[in-house]
């Protein structure tokens, strides 16, 4: 974002500056938007997306899509995000002495996330059982990517099975960290899991 202020500010201490500033989001938090418009009366019909001024403009209310003074146009793939999901698995290659959870992340979104996700097992059916690790993944997710997250753990004796759960992006600490078009598909959950009786 670009911001001009030709006509001066009246605020105590300010100071001018010269040159221009771009701003941004940090965390990439903002809708994707046309990349130029006119800061007068903050309507997008007084300049193209390329920068040009039209010989006439139109009347933003009667453009279809928009009548929306103070809102930006954002143009294709709007609602285009990250969508994190996890399934978990049991791994039994180990037996009879351990267990291997398994979680599956992929994004079934449009737009990729940087590594770092945050993924978290748990002995028990949800987040209030005993956390078993906290890590994160290791790689970036291009939507349809996957990364296989894996925990070896003592296996359960054969007639005590245990339920696992696992989430990612903290999903029951709210919406995570990353802004996801589907905040509800961030867990799993596996039942009654041991090694097989011996024989």
């Amino acid at each position: 974002m670009v911001a001009t202020n030709g006509g001066g500010c009246n605020a105590p201490g300010y100071q001018q500056r010269r040159g221009v500033y771009l701003y941004g989001d940090a965390g990439d938090g903002w809708v994707p938007t046309r990349r130029v418009w006119t800061q007068h009366t903050y309507h997008v019909t007084g300049t193209t997306s390329a920068g040009n001024v039209p010989a006439k403009e139109a009347d933003n209310w009667t453009t279809p899509g928009l009548n929306n003074y103070r809102q930006n146009v954002q143009g294709e793939g709007v609602f285009n995000a990250p969508d994190l999901t996890v399934e978990l698995s049991i791994g039994l290659g180990f037996c009879a002495d351990q267990l291997e959870l398994i979680a599956t992340v992929r994004n079934e979104g449009a737009l990729g996330v940087p590594a770092g996700v945050a993924v978290d097992f748990y002995q028990g059916q949800d987040a209030t059982g005993t956390l078993l690790l906290s890590t994160v993944t290791a790689t970036a997710l291009l939507p349809g990517g996957s990364e296989k997250v894996k925990l070896l753990i003592q296996a359960p004796p054969v007639d005590m099975p245990a339920d696992y759960f696992v989430e990612v992006d903290h999903a029951s600490q709210g919406n995570g960290d990353v802004a996801e078009c589907n905040e509800a598909n961030n867990t799993d959950l596996t039942t009654s899991a041991a090694c097989p009786a011996p024989g």
